[in-house]
């Protein structure tokens, strides 16, 4: 498949376009470039980039986690408890009406 390229001197992040034949364009775009792009995508666009960050950060936290193993089994397990009872939980009107009671409000 021909590639065809823009090329920049800055440093670039590549993104390959499909559906154009058989042939693919790469798209080079500097971060300042993708920053000032931003601002002209419309909200469905904007959700799907943020979206996109949140889990390439929630990776490389991850990643980089400096958790115990005690921290990690505790975390394992409470995670396993909460997915056997997902529905167990009140529903939100009790909830709020209980902290509201507690702060007199």
């Amino acid at each position: 498949m021909p590639v065809l390229r823009h090329a920049f001197s800055l440093p670039r992040l590549d993104v390959r376009l499909s559906g154009f034949g058989k042939a693919a364009i790469l798209i080079s775009m500097s971060t300042a470039e993708i920053i000032a792009a931003l601002p002209r995508l419309n909200p469905a666009e904007l959700a799907q980039v943020q979206a996109k960050l949140d889990e390439i950060a929630g990776e490389r936290w991850h990643d980089q986690a400096d958790l115990t193993e005690a921290d990690q089994s505790a975390l394992n397990a409470a995670l396993v408890e909460y997915q056997k009872g997902i529905e167990a939980g009140d529903p939100w009107d009790q909830v709020k009406a209980r902290i509201q009671a507690k702060l007199g409000s």
